[in-house]
């Protein structure tokens, strides 16, 4: 699958269910790959070269360029959605975007993000975004690798140099997550980073440059 500007590659929106996506190619996307709102499974796909190209992705600093995004709009006790055994590479921004309840993201392979736009994680949430803090639960992030993440400075305001690209970033009052058996490496910042979090547990995690 491949496609234009200003839209995803594969959108599920509306409060979906029973949506699976499974063992497809996803690739050379102007702007986004795969959304799933609310419950669904993605699973076993390759996506590859997202956002990649300057200035062609929608534009805004907390917006797309966006391998994956599950979440649940309007609806953040109620979800209920997987990220597995996904192979993602070469991201102008972010690799997995995650918000809502009863989530899991595992096994998933993430490199080469931010490309494009700074201050991006492989795997992250932005709770603030949920409006909703401290109500979602069973959020579960266990046995990722996230390698090769680049500093990229495009976009930032004159004289400042202090936006990194983090291997999992939970952003912005992204509360309840268990980080469990991930590996990170040769990352440009953080490999774990968090902001006015609470209710974070953090195990058997592997860090290398």
């Amino acid at each position: 699958v491949s496609q234009s500007r200003y839209t995803w590659a594969m959108y599920f929106g509306g409060k979906s269910s029973g949506i699976l996506v499974q063992n497809c190619a996803v690739r050379d996307c102007l702007t986004d790959g795969i959304y799933l709102d609310n419950r669904g499974t993605i699973t076993n796909n390759t996506v590859r070269n997202i956002g990649t190209i300057l200035g062609m992705a929608v534009p805004g600093a907390n917006s797309r360029a966006r391998a994956v995004t599950i979440e649940s709009v309007g609806n953040p006790t109620g979800g209920n959605m997987t990220c597995t055994n996904n192979t993602i590479d070469s991201v102008g921004y972010i690799g997995i975007y995650f918000g809502g309840s009863n989530i899991l993201i595992k096994n998933n392979v993430v490199s080469n993000i931010s490309l494009t736009k700074c201050d991006g994680g492989s795997i992250y949430a932005y709770g603030a975004g949920e409006g909703t803090f401290g109500q979602c639960t069973n959020r579960i992030i266990r046995k990722n690798i996230v390698v090769n993440n680049r500093k990229l400075l495009y976009g930032l305001p004159n004289g400042r140099r202090d936006a990194e690209t983090r291997g999992i970033y939970l952003d912005g009052y992204a509360w309840n997550v268990i980080v469990d058996s991930n590996t990170v490496g040769n990352i440009r910042g953080e490999g774990i980073f968090g902001n006015n979090n609470q209710n974070i547990v953090v195990r058997a995690y592997r860090d290398w440059e």
